[in-house]
């Protein structure tokens, strides 16, 4: 090869100070990078609903077979880290499996009810012949 004026072309070797704005760019393009990252990360765990949490004074009621129908059991307090709107229910406490006859395991009615709305409890009906030992 035939070079004009006799000259090489000689490649220049990279400075330190080539090296090192690379190196700076690199860290502030990771830097970026973690940030976004983390505030992905923030705002898809905000959209997670925790369970809110239940109080209740207890869990197993003691109540006279004589206790009159209407009177307050307990009174259930609930708190929801989320701020979302709680609706108290009820339910007895062995569900038949999903499939299985509802007659066959499932008890009589539940003698309470709960308000919705505020979480109180009241006898629905008698407990007279109810009674477990």
């Amino acid at each position: 090869m035939d070079y004009q004026h006799g000259r090489n072309f000689i490649s220049k070797p990279r400075t330190l100070k080539t090296s090192s704005r690379r190196s700076a760019n690199f860290i502030i393009l990771m830097f970026f990078v973690t940030i976004i990252v983390l505030f992905v990360c923030e705002v898809i765990g905000q959209d997670q609903n925790a369970p809110p949490t239940l109080y209740v004074r207890e869990r197993n009621w003691r109540i006279s077979e004589a206790e009159e129908v209407g009177q307050i059991i307990d009174r259930v307090r609930a708190e929801d880290a989320d701020g979302d709107d709680l609706v108290f229910g009820i339910e007895p406490r062995f569900l038949s499996p999903i499939g299985a006859s509802q007659h066959a395991n499932t008890p009589s009615k539940l003698p309470f009810r709960i308000d919705p709305n505020t979480g109180v409890v009241y006898l629905n009906e008698t407990l007279l012949g109810r009674v477990s030992r």
